[in-house]
């Protein structure tokens, strides 16, 4: 990749709400183990075993069934408990929150 590096030494900061699921909530479950990231807003939705729909024969009955199972190292996994935010605020306040803490911890810097 082309571009000056991020770098392993700065904070991120994740805004989440109860509509974060799937590969997104993986995303936050990864970084808040990480300890690389402040998570700002609502729990995430709690759904980490995605369905996939199979049809019943040739009848219009349809099961949605889950496919995999996302196991932790540390406990049990976010399923139908989300993964909750460092700081709760509604999902309309997140990024005015954030904003806040950034010119907090930014102030008085050149």
């Amino acid at each position: 990749m082309l571009g000056e590096r991020y770098g392993s030494k700065k904070s991120v900061i994740v805004l989440i709400s109860g509509a974060t699921a799937g590969a997104a909530e993986e995303f936050v479950f990864i970084m808040k183990r990480l300890g690389r990231t402040m998570i700002i807003g609502e729990t995430t939705r709690g759904g980490c075993h995605p369905p996939e729909t199979f049809r019943v024969g040739e009848s219009s009955t349809f099961l949605s069934i889950p496919i995999s199972h996302s196991d932790t190292a540390h406990g049990p996994s976010w399923e139908g408990a989300g993964i909750a935010p460092h700081i709760p605020v509604p999902a309309e306040a997140a990024l005015d929150t954030a904003k806040g803490i950034l010119n907090k911890h930014f102030s008085g810097q050149k």
